[in-house]
């Protein structure tokens, strides 16, 4: 953040110091365009150091207010006393321009030569007479020329750094907010992540200790099959962005750990390919929609089903997840900890580029997810 703040200020002083270097450098390109276009006009340094004692002026009273006083009404906010010392500058610009100060006129040119001139007279006679020749007339500038002009030069070159400052403060407030969002977005994924890992786990436990009563060779199996899931969960969960290939895997293991358990009383439709996009998902999205299927679409007085299917449309995933309603009662939640949590990282993640619907009837329940097939933002720690 410190760097890029820095990257602004180098370009700030870059776009004064090109600019100022323009400025001066246009008096030369003027008089040597002049010297070529004009046969009896040469080349002359005098007229463009006269040009640049301005210039020289001018940029002591930037270099001023751009160190000085412009931070006090961009970056402090302190207009009063910015005003008040703008005004004072101005002040002592005029008294200095009017007493001649600040006058940067060329040198006077040298005295001209005595020129002889020779009268005749009628008698013959000549009579010869010396005199200096008159200097050229300097005339007197106009109050304009002298108050007003430099004046509003003057009030433009400090609206203009003024309008700069706050340009670049604009850049820098837009980072500074940009930064801000990402770390909040970070210590939220991370904070979502933390709940996600015991919520599941405390089901998946929950699910083998029934397994245990109805079939202990299973729940053996349960627990390898467990063990790979933490092992994911351990290694992957903590991930921002996992292969497609290995959240599905995780997922077919889940629904492997299901079929254990209800055996027959629950009707499975698993649509996962065994061919899969090279493609990159966050991690454990997909399972908080499975497990809430199972936790809330088993009835024990109708027939119950959950369909999962997972397909690749064009440069997107599609993600379905359907399942029966178990009967209603007044300890039925709806979703959960974990549906809420993961519907949140899908939008601190994906933004409007995902698209997450639902659809609920009285007899079913269907999720709907589309999400970017070749999508790796990078969060945390991986900027």
């Amino acid at each position: 953040m410190k760097l890029r703040a820095n990257k602004l200020l180098t370009s700030e002083n870059v776009l004064y110091m090109s600019l100022w270097g323009l400025l001066f450098l246009a008096p030369i390109i003027t008089v040597y365009v002049r010297s070529i276009s004009d046969t009896t006009f040469s080349f002359a340094w005098q007229p463009i150091f006269y040009i640049w004692g301005y210039f020289l002026l001018y940029l002591t009273i930037f270099v001023l207010h751009n160190a000085f006083l412009a931070p006090l009404l961009v970056y402090k906010q302190r207009k009063s006393l910015y005003f008040t010392m703008v005004a004072v500058v101005l002040s002592l610009f005029i008294v200095g321009n009017c007493s001649g100060r600040f006058s940067f006129r060329p040198p006077m040119p040298p005295p001209a030569p005595r020129i002889e001139i020779t009268v005749a007279h009628d008698d013959g006679h000549a009579a010869a007479f010396r005199r200096n020749q008159r200097p050229p007339h300097r005339p007197m500038r106009r109050p304009e020329e002298r108050v007003v002009i430099p004046l509003v030069v003057l009030v433009l070159m400090f609206g203009m750094n003024i309008g700069v400052k706050f340009y670049y403060k604009s850049a820098k407030d837009a980072q500074r907010l940009h930064e801000l969002e990402r770390q909040n977005i970070s210590h939220q994924l991370e904070y979502l992540k933390f709940q996600i890992n015991p919520h599941f786990l405390m089901n998946t436990l929950n699910n083998i200790h029934a397994l245990v009563d109805i079939d202990p060779e299973r729940s053996k199996e349960a627990i390898l099959q467990l063990s790979a899931m933490m092992r994911y969960m351990l290694y992957d969960g903590a991930r921002d962005w996992v292969p497609l290939d290995r959240e599905v895997a995780f997922l077919k293991n889940y629904i492997n750990l299901m079929r254990l358990r209800y055996t027959d009383r629950l009707r499975i439709d698993v649509g996962l390919p065994a061919s899969l996009p090279e493609s990159t998902v966050p991690p454990l999205i997909f399972v908080t929609f499975v497990e809430n299927a199972f936790m809330h679409g088993v009835s024990y007085v109708h027939p119950s089903f959950v369909e999962v299917n997972l397909k690749a449309e064009g440069n997107d995933l599609m993600f379905t997840c359907r399942n029966s309603k178990a009967e209603v009662t007044p300890d039925t939640h709806k979703g959960g900890v974990g549906l809420e949590n993961v519907t949140k990282r899908l939008a601190l993640i994906y933004g409007d580029r995902q698209m997450y619907d639902v659809q609920e009837d009285g007899q079913t329940y269907t999720v709907s997810l589309r999400l970017p097939k070749n999508v790796n933002i990078k969060t945390n720690n991986n900027e």
